[in-house]
């Protein structure tokens, strides 16, 4: 409960002796709260390298939190450029859980200056592609459009759901034909998930300029599907 309460004022008592104590705490529920709370301390070289040993832990919860968690530590550019060396080696070279490695990746995107699409490149071989879709882009360009676009068809349910929340963030030079014939596609199937997204990224002028087309699939939806339970949570979408 203390931790939980250090970890709501974002706040960590400079104090190495208390530090020290929960970086020993065994217990795992407990272990995940010191987790969230140590990240507010304030950071040298010394104190990160202690939060690292986090990622020693063989419970994989762990892992994931500290790399969660990572987020919350406000550290200088020094610190920031010895941290994104760290999190690549543990992406390329460890053991760590597929999810805790995705949210390593997370933060290396947020600190570092290199071009996203070159990032994005070296790190698919290792990092999730949700992962790379959930990192914040400093740069959204052609090249990124492109590969969400081609990878699409070929996606899970949940990737797919993903490309299409991040796609109306992109710039409106980017609204051509092959971004609307995304959001159409997934407003003629039969995941509600997918209908729900799609009408989200549709914008007002696409709409307007195509209510004909818009009629007509939601008139053939609406008839091929009424009679299936889970369709039921696309008709307000829908209307």
């Amino acid at each position: 409960y203390l931790l939980g309460g250090i970890r709501k004022l974002k706040f960590f008592p400079n104090d190495p002796a208390l530090i020290k104590e929960i970086l020993n705490i065994k217990q795992y529920d407990t272990r995940i709260e010191a987790v969230k709370s140590l990240a507010f301390s304030n950071f040298n070289r010394e104190r990160l390298d202690q939060y690292l040993k986090y990622f020693d832990d063989s419970n994989p919860n762990i892992t994931r939190q500290a790399a969660i968690s990572l987020k919350d530590i406000k550290l200088n550019n020094d610190l920031k450029t010895y941290l994104s060396r760290i999190i690549e080696n543990k992406i390329f070279t460890t053991h760590l859980s597929p999810n805790t490695k995705g949210e390593l990746f997370i933060t290396l995107a947020e600190f570092t200056s290199v071009n996203f699409d070159s990032l994005r490149n070296k790190f698919l071989p290792v990092v999730k592609i949700d992962y790379i879709l959930k990192a914040p882009t400093q740069n959204k360009s052609s090249a990124y459009f492109h590969w969400m676009v081609d990878i699409y068809r070929s996606m899970s349910l949940n990737i797919k759901m993903a490309i299409l929340d991040e796609l109306p963030s992109l710039p409106f030079e980017f609204r051509d034909t092959t971004y609307y014939k995304i959001f159409l596609n997934a407003l003629v199937s039969k995941e509600p998930p997918l209908i729900l997204a799609a009408l989200g990224g549709l914008d007002t002028a696409f709409i307007t300029g195509h209510k004909r087309i818009i009629r007509n699939i939601i008139n053939s939806q609406v008839n091929r599907l009424k009679n299936e339970p889970i369709f039921s949570e696309s008709l307000y979408g829908y209307y």
